[in-house]
């Protein structure tokens, strides 16, 4: 049975990359996608999902937001994210109740790696028929 995610991220590209690393190792189904704590904590309420996938430093972080997303989650695991990792950040994971911190860093690593194999996947892929093409 897919796992039910709620990614929320104030930037496309993060929430795309993060999307595609977990849809590819994870038998997971994406239930929402927020851009920020406010919509998080709507999306939480109304689509229950399993685990909610957090950057910690969106436009409204704030105790208020934070403290709606929590009575929202209603106690689903939160993962929470940041390029930063500093102490600060570490304690605002622990006030989200977070069971596991992500590096964006290192997810964006990933999929930059994933893309760059894609990549050259394709233009050998490519070079193969142009040199079939040349044959003939």
């Amino acid at each position: 049975m897919p796992i039910k995610l709620l990614i929320a991220d104030d930037s496309d590209v993060m929430r795309g990359a993060i999307r595609r690393v977990l849809q590819e190792s994870l038998d997971v189904d994406l239930v929402g996608e927020a851009t920020n704590l406010t919509q998080t904590a709507r999306l939480a309420s109304e689509l229950k999902p399993d685990v909610i996938v957090i950057d910690l430093h969106m436009s409204d972080s704030d105790e208020r937001t934070l403290a709606e997303v929590l009575r929202a989650s209603l106690g689903c695991p939160i993962i929470a994210m940041s390029l930063y990792d500093d102490e600060e950040t570490k304690k605002m994971a622990d006030s989200f109740k977070a069971v596991r911190f992500l590096d964006k860093t290192k997810v964006i690593s990933r999929t930059a790696a994933d893309h760059t194999k894609v990549q050259s996947h394709e233009r050998n892929r490519l070079a193969r028929i142009n040199n079939r093409r040349l044959a003939w």
